[in-house]
């Protein structure tokens, strides 16, 4: 992966997780964030159309902005998706709209893309089949309903709700304990071995089959379903909530690790 050029749109929270694991895997991410731009100076950042034109991953998180001084509806639409060099491929987890369905699915259609990996859709909670039926992965807007993540969300909104009303915020989650995970090394692949981590984290090819299924059933009952699995989902842990072990060690790997947010060798639940 290091050797492919990654172009990341939005470089937030989360588009600042992909950079420092990218940076990690030992590659020089193109970032395009322009708010980020000018607060903080051009230096670092590139535009839009450069960032399409030189990279073969294209991951985005961006709000949605319908209007204002940098709107991201349709911000990847067919003009855009042409730019991209041939077999490149598209991430997606911020909001469907960002990116326009039907442009995306001709792109797909003929080839020129290498494949697109969708969290997200336009018409949710209806997504199209037939887009769908084009990715390589298809997740029901589920990225980020991890329970760790959803706890994450709450401590943010106790936290500002906390700031406003003038007084200390005192409330700590108390989460499971995460199960350890201990992964055998000897003879295997880096590749190998960071595969098992990042399945572990999240068995991303349950929530594909979750979603195909739902776009299976008929029209009048996709849109309810979609959104009783999401209202549903599994409690799911993240990666760093419980400790990694490599056995034996491979200290070159723990940095790619770290990166992921992966607690290794470290007995905590975070």
């Amino acid at each position: 992966l290091s050797r492919a050029r990654l172009g990341i749109v939005g470089v937030g929270e989360v588009g600042g997780r992909i950079e420092r694991l990218w940076r990690a895997l030992g590659g020089e991410p193109l970032l395009c964030d322009p708010p980020r731009a000018e607060r903080e100076g051009q230096a670092g950042f590139v535009s839009l159309d450069e960032l399409l034109a030189n990279c073969e991953l294209l991951t985005l998180h961006v709000p949605l902005a319908p209007a204002g001084p940098h709107p991201t509806r349709h911000l990847i639409d067919a003009a855009r998706l042409a730019r991209l060099p041939e077999g490149a491929w598209l991430m997606n987890a911020s909001r469907g709209e960002v990116v326009d369905g039907a442009a995306l699915q001709d792109a797909l259609a003929s080839g020129r893309l290498g494949g697109a990996i969708l969290d997200v859709f336009e018409g949710e909670p209806a997504p199209s089949p037939s887009l769908i039926d084009r990715c390589a992965l298809a997740t029901p807007h589920i990225a980020g309903h991890s329970l760790d993540g959803k706890v994450a969300g709450t401590r943010m909104i106790y936290r500002a709700a906390c700031r406003f009303l003038g007084v200390a915020p005192t409330w700590q989650p108390s989460l499971p304990e995460a199960p350890p995970l201990t992964i055998e090394t000897s003879g295997r692949t880096d590749r190998a071995i960071l595969l098992d981590a990042v399945r572990f984290g999240y068995p991303i090819a349950d929530d594909d089959a979750a979603l195909r299924q739902l776009v299976a059933l008929p029209e009048a009952e996709r849109a309810l379903a979609f959104q009783r699995f999401r209202a549903g989902y599994r409690p799911r842990r993240e990666l760093g909530a419980g400790p990694l072990f490599l056995r034996p060690e491979r200290p070159e790997l723990e940095r790619v690790l770290r990166a992921l947010e992966a607690s290794v060798g470290e007995n905590k639940n975070r």
